[in-house]
């Protein structure tokens, strides 16, 4: 818990700089633990969560050796520190979920530190790291319909190659907010069943 009274991953926000909690070990080694003692796949870990969530996913993926296969951040980024000259270290799949009215985890980024979580990226510059990282140089983009109820559209970007099954998703949701939706425009499949979806055709 912090200064704040919240719990929190450890993704290097401003305030919590002198925090030593190092969530990266603690999820590795809980990992291995699971695996060990239910029998799990080594190969078959996966990330997501929102806001904070999204951005412990991405830290992990950001890793000198990351354990995860692929990760599906909802509402997450990448911090400016520390990333600067990122290029990811293991060929693994990315799901971005992120609403273009996000106050919160803001679609642009905060580069001048406006908010006080410390100088974040924008998303497209975010999933530019990893498209450039893995040479994704396939494209094509998918508007779906509206998402039932909720009046907001989606755009779907999806970028691969044709040397392996590495691909990078974005759900854009127009006027979305700082939230987990319902489902990404299919109402009977909600958003964590698409998650698991992705997940699973990349094992």
């Amino acid at each position: 818990m912090d200064a704040r009274g919240n719990t929190f991953f450890n993704v290097g926000y401003e305030f919590h700089k002198e925090s030593k909690v190092d969530d990266v070990k603690f999820a590795n080694e809980l990992t291995s633990r699971l695996v060990k003692d239910l029998a799990l796949d080594p190969d078959a870990v996966f990330s997501t969560g929102m806001s904070n969530g999204g951005d412990m996913s991405y830290f992990l993926a950001s890793q000198p050796d990351p354990f995860v296969r692929s990760i599906a951040p909802v509402a997450g980024t990448m911090m400016v520190s520390g990333n600067e000259a990122f290029v990811p270290k293991k060929r693994l799949s990315v799901m971005e979920v992120h609403g273009t009215d996000d106050t919160i985890t803001r679609w642009n980024g905060d580069l001048e530190n406006r908010d006080s979580w410390g100088a974040y990226y924008g998303t497209d510059a975010v999933m530019r790291f990893w498209i450039d990282g893995f040479s994704l140089k396939k494209s094509e983009i998918t508007r779906i319909e509206n998402i039932p109820n909720e009046r907001k559209q989606i755009q779907l970007y999806r970028w691969w190659t044709a040397t392996d099954d590495t691909e990078v998703l974005l759900y854009e949701i127009l006027k979305g907010k700082h939230s987990w939706p319902v489902n990404l425009g299919r109402q009977e499949v909600s958003t964590a069943a698409e998650i698991w979806s992705f997940f699973d055709r990349h094992r």
